[in-house]
């Protein structure tokens, strides 16, 4: 039978750094007072560790489980997809760590990681940082749990960190869902809000406010845009690319214009022109014309060249040919084109 680990075959599983984990490399216990980060939860095994330089908070299943809950998976997905600096990275390593059982055979269990920021917990914060900010930082955070839709369940003082860059931040995702309604983000926060206030007040210092939080996006590429078809539009200096609703790399910039997706689509352009891609960067139309676009009224796309107009399909086989009078007239995608070639 494969037992999860006990704390002490967790902590000595650390200490044996690689020959422990399976992808993680150079992890080792963050100590405070010469005392190790480690503590347990009622499902975990908690550790804080230091990766090249970044704290992570590593959890592991304790009490005989052998497999993380569902419910843990779940949480895993969601957060996954939110674009928002407020919510930490938070994803699970299947089968990552390698320890010895309490019967003494070698066995592996599934982590949970997660960024940790320097800070220290909300429950020790109210005792020295100003409540204003406190409290202006926890406004914050609850409106970016309001945009995104999602409630933690379980954003208790000891889940929240006070950071150093005077933000809170969200830890242990475990339970956290996409929210019913507004009013079960507010009630949660409600709670947080009467909590700091339940302590003396502690004058605010003179310092600057802090900043909104910056997504892992928002530090690699210079304009991210809106979700759409799945796909995000990012720019980095004068080019242009997409990463997907994960925010990995799909397209790196390369276009010195580019469009929203749609129906796996985007309209790019290049020194050469205007051409169509599909999500793998392929090129559906060539990028050889003065004006390229979608047309969805037709799942196909039109396109100018020399005076010239085209149609052509989805798959870009081309089906028409003529004058902007001869094709389009006064139909719908013609009152299109006349706004594109007035921008």
């Amino acid at each position: 039978m494969i037992k999860s680990p006990t704390i002490t075959s967790f902590v000595d599983a650390i200490d044996a750094g690689s020959l422990s984990f399976r992808t993680l490399r150079g992890a080792h216990i963050v100590r405070t007072d010469g005392r190790a980060a480690v503590s347990r939860t009622k499902m975990f095994a908690e550790a804080l560790v230091s990766i090249e330089g970044y704290r992570y908070l590593l959890s592991v299943p304790i009490d005989g489980a052998v497999s993380l809950p569902e419910c843990v998976r779940e949480a895993a997905h969601i957060v996954r997809h939110l674009n928002s600096g407020a919510f930490p990275e938070y994803r699970i390593l299947p089968q990552e760590l390698v320890f010895t059982d309490s019967a003494g055979r070698e066995s592996c269990c599934d982590v949970i990681i997660e960024s940790h920021c320097e800070g220290i917990p909300l429950g020790n914060a109210v005792h020295y940082a100003d409540t204003a900010s406190l409290l202006a930082a926890l406004d914050m955070l609850r409106d970016a749990f309001l945009e995104a839709g999602v409630v933690h369940r379980n954003l208790l003082p000891s889940n929240l960190v006070w950071g150093n860059d005077r933000r809170l931040y969200p830890v242990r995702f475990h339970y956290l869902r996409r929210a019913s309604s507004r009013e079960d983000i507010m009630k949660e926060f409600a709670a947080v809000k009467e909590f700091i206030l339940s302590f003396p007040t502690i004058p605010s210092a003179a310092t600057e406010p802090c900043k909104p939080y910056e997504t892992a996006l928002q530090r690699c590429y210079d304009e991210v845009s809106p979700l759409h078809d799945m796909m995000r539009r990012v720019r980095r200096g004068n080019l242009y690319g997409y990463v997907d609703d994960c925010g990995e790399s799909v397209i790196e910039p390369r276009f010195i214009k580019a469009g929203n997706f749609c129906e796996n689509r985007a309209a790019v352009a290049t020194a050469e022109g205007m051409g169509i891609i599909d999500r793998t960067g392929r090129y559906i139309l060539e990028p050889k014309y003065d004006i390229a676009d979608y047309d969805p009224d037709r799942c196909g796309y039109v396109a100018r060249r020399d005076s010239v107009w085209y149609m052509f399909d989805y798959m870009g086989r081309l089906s028409h040919s003529g004058t902007y009078e001869e094709l389009f007239s006064q139909t719908d995608i013609g009152k299109h084109i006349k706004q594109i070639v007035k921008n």
